[in-house]
Order: C-alpha cells, then structure tokens, then sequence
C-alpha cells in the first residue's frame, strides 16, 4: 500500500508513518510538505492523508482531484474550527475529517471507513459548485457519471467516456433540458460513479457537441 501524506510538520509525518506502520507493516509512506511539492512529482496512491492549513495551496484544493477523479480514500486533518471545512469534506463520501491531536484509535477507525466505502460521491450545493464548473470536471473522468438535482424536477445528466451523452430536467430532454439545468442557481447536486438506472447507451447521438462545448466554457444557451 503506497500512502501520500502532504503535511508540512515533520514530527506529524513521523506519527502518521508510525501508525500506518501498525495498521500495515508493509505499507511505504511518500511524503510532501506541500501541494505544489507534490504536483511536481504527481502520482495516485492508494491513500492520502491530508493536511489543510499548508504553506502555498490549501489542502482541500487536492480533494476533487484524488478522491472523485481517482477514487482515493482520504483522511483529512486539520486544527481548524471552521464549518466550511467541514461542510466541504463531506461532500466527498471516500473522505474522512480528523482534528488535531489526530489518536491512534481515531485514526484508525478513520481508515477503516474510508477503505470500506466503495463507491464514490460527491454532493453539495449548486450555488457553491455551478453546474458548468461541475460538468468540467466530472467531463474530465474516465468513468460514467450520473448528476442529480433531486429538487428541481428531477434533473439529471449522464456523462459517459468523457462527454456529457444525455440530459433530462423535467419533461424536457436534450438541449433544452440542458438549458434549464444550467439555469438553474440553488438546491443540491447528488454525482453518482457508475449509474446502474439509465442504459449505457441511452440517447448517446441526442447532445451536439457545440452544446457541450458551451456548457464546459460557460456560456448560455437558448431554449430554441
């Protein structure tokens, strides 16, 4: 098991070595002091255990990028008293927050429950994370992707092989229900990996890709 610890203390990465050592003896730790140390010498491993008040970047701004895009379990520890943190690590199902001192039985059960959740999941508000920034990324993925807005008429798009291939909002389908949902500027997004209840190959052929060129850039679109 090959673990990514990014934290700038060096007697915290000496305990968060040791523990792992005690939940797996053979695992090797790789450690950076910070984000833009470890973009440098990217890799994706098997767990990350994060800090999030570091030197340049902030910690959480590793999240989407390792445990959605790479399904990478997560322990994020800070010292900070701060609701948006906690709020934005929930979004991310395969993610754990620990606050400092980090014990060794926190730590553990910690690792045990972000190494027993399978499926990732991102949720969280549109007015935080637009849809347009939203469709970005999860277009970057190389997995199937299935967004809800479960209070907006049940709105939902579909992204497969890096596309956006289907989009319903309401009784609307194709460019128009990509116009609504784009629209659209409160309630909650639920991302699902690996959609079991709609077919692979459903209305594929029904999204141009100059529809999905402006949904990524951002602009608007017309109900026409």
């Amino acid at each position: 098991m090959r673990v990514l610890v990014i934290e700038d203390d060096p007697d915290l990465v000496d305990l968060y070595r040791d523990y792992m050592g005690q939940i797996d003896p053979d695992s090797e730790v790789v450690s950076f002091a910070s984000v833009e140390e470890f973009m440098q010498n990217f890799f994706v491993p098997d767990v990350l255990i994060l800090d999030v008040n570091l030197p340049g970047m902030s910690g959480l701004s590793l999240l989407s990028e390792l445990t959605v895009k790479y399904n990478v379990p997560t322990l994020v520890i800070t010292g900070l008293e701060d609701a948006y943190i906690d709020r934005f690590v929930l979004r991310f199902s395969r993610t754990r927050l620990l606050r400092k001192p980090v014990f060794f039985s926190n730590f553990y059960r910690a690792f045990r429950e972000v190494m027993e959740t399978d499926t990732p999941r991102l949720y969280g508000s549109i007015k935080a994370f637009p849809i347009a920034t939203l469709l970005q990324f999860l277009s970057s993925s190389e997995v199937p992707w299935l967004v809800e807005i479960p209070d907006k008429k049940d709105c939902f798009l579909l992204i497969i092989d890096r596309r956006v291939r289907f989009a319903r909002c309401g009784e609307l389908e194709g460019d128009k229900a990509a116009y609504h949902i784009l629209s659209i500027d409160e309630g909650e997004f639920i991302c699902h990996l690996n959609p079991s209840s709609i077919p692979s190959k459903f209305n594929m052929d029904r999204m141009p890709e100059e529809i999905i060129l402006n949904w990524i850039m951002g602009e608007n679109i017309g109900e026409g």
